[in-house]
């Protein structure tokens, strides 16, 4: 809860186990209930990687995954050798899945991966 306060500079109450109160500028409420409706329902989605791909998102101690799974507000897992597993709300799990094709779309970062795979283009990376 602490982390979507802060990610909405919203403050939130849990009323009789079944309710949230989200409280502050409307916008930001809006915002808030929006993400919260969308984590009501949990979906998820296998999205198939080349290997030096899987090995860039997870190298620097999980960095560019832990990023995704914060700004969308979803978790990643290894699936097998070739995929990850992107489970959360249905929006916020096609958030995270743009995140990652935004990741590797550069055309110099994709050369760049086959020669280096423990490099990433870090301006490809969504703030």
């Amino acid at each position: 809860m602490h982390s979507m306060e802060e990610a909405f500079k919203v403050h939130l109450s849990i009323r009789r186990d079944t309710m949230i109160l989200v409280s502050g500028e409307e916008v930001n409420v809006l915002r808030c209930v929006e993400a919260l409706k969308d984590m009501g329902e949990e979906v998820e989605t296998i999205m198939k990687l080349p290997s030096e791909q899987i090995h860039a998102l997870m190298a620097h101690e999980g960095k560019y995954r832990k990023r995704i799974e914060q700004e969308s507000r979803v978790h990643l897992a290894l699936e097998g050798t070739d995929g990850i597993r992107i489970i959360g709300g249905p929006k916020a799990v096609k958030s995270a899945e743009r995140s990652v094709t935004d990741l590797f779309r550069s055309e110099d970062c994709g050369d760049d991966m086959r020669d280096r795979e423990q490099s990433i283009c870090s301006e490809s990376i969504p703030t």
